[in-house]
């Protein structure tokens, strides 16, 4: 299979710029239409390498999922699953300090793992839950539901707190850790 011309790959790579710089600025709401004038071409081009938007921001987010997998396996490969399960809630909720877009992809992804456990199951978390719960550690009725609401409940807290957001962030990840322990 051939790859793109460059020309085509250099204007797939001015529209991931422009779309990383524009939904840093303004969110996810932006239309293509802004993304494409920032990247310098078509809206026709960008649809063309994107047929979506959702296809943009999955790629454009892709990395940063990428690196969550690379914390989720360092996580699941501690004995603790305690201390593997808090250490990968202490890295999504830093992660939402640093990029509140992404934030509010890890929100929606959330939500769609409530409705599809078949994503539920791509995030591997529930062989964690079900080790951690048979330490006693966490309670019995902790579910996905309450993942979603850790992960919201955190963006809320970083949007109110402004420049006292990570410490914020981090009382707030410690208080509901608390809580979902047994």
């Amino acid at each position: 299979m051939r790859g793109l011309r460059s020309d085509a790959e250099l204007n797939r790579e001015r529209i991931m710029a422009a779309a990383q710089d524009v939904f840093s600025e303004a969110g996810l709401d932006v239309s293509v239409d802004r993304i494409a004038r920032r990247a310098g071409v078509s809206v026709a081009t960008l649809y063309r390498r994107f047929p979506t938007k959702q296809a943009l921001i999955d790629d454009v987010f892709a990395d940063r999922f990428s690196r969550c997998t690379v914390t989720w396996e360092a996580a699941a490969a501690d004995p603790d699953p305690w201390r593997a399960f808090t250490t990968l809630i202490m890295a999504f909720s830093e992660a939402q300090v640093r990029d509140r877009t992404f934030s509010a992809v890890l929100i929606a992804h959330l939500a769609d793992a409530i409705r599809n456990p078949e994503v539920w199951e791509s995030l591997h978390l529930t062989d964690l839950v079900a080790r951690i719960k048979a330490t006693g550690r966490l309670r019995a009725d902790f579910g996905m539901h309450d993942l979603l609401l850790l992960v919201t409940g955190n963006a809320g807290v970083i949007a109110a707190a402004g420049p006292q957001a990570v410490d914020a962030s981090r009382r707030y990840i410690a208080t509901m850790l608390r809580g979902f322990q047994a």
